[in-house]
């Protein structure tokens, strides 16, 4: 009887994935653009609470992470976030030398807005 419930349990506990860390979210399998200092690109990530825990190959990712959601990005570009908060001096400069007078009604008006 013991051996029964020995054979029973075992594929249970070799499926299980104990050395595994539980994540949120999973992406594979595709082109990651990483922007880091060497502009590297990866093949799969790792997130938790909000925050990259991992990038890397799909293999070395799948291997040490498990999350309920995976995704299999089947070769697709992924890119972070894009954030471009810029001006153009020159034209910036030349803008802030201008004065709005439309809507202005009296030349009193049109001193206190220059």
């Amino acid at each position: 009887m013991k051996k029964l419930i020995f054979c029973l349990l075992l594929p249970l506990f070799v499926s299980c994935d104990f050395n595994k860390e539980e994540v949120d979210l999973i992406v594979s399998n595709g082109q990651v653009y990483t922007v880091d200092d060497t502009f590297s690109t990866a093949r799969a990530f790792a997130v938790k609470d909000g925050k990259f825990v991992a990038v890397g190959e799909t293999k070395e990712i799948l291997n040490a992470y498990t999350a309920e959601r995976v995704i299999d990005a089947d070769g697709k570009t992924i890119v972070p976030g894009l954030i471009d908060g810029h001006c153009h001096f020159y034209s910036l400069g030349l803008f802030e030398q201008q004065v709005d007078l439309i809507g202005t009604a009296s030349f009193e008006e049109v001193l206190q807005r220059v």
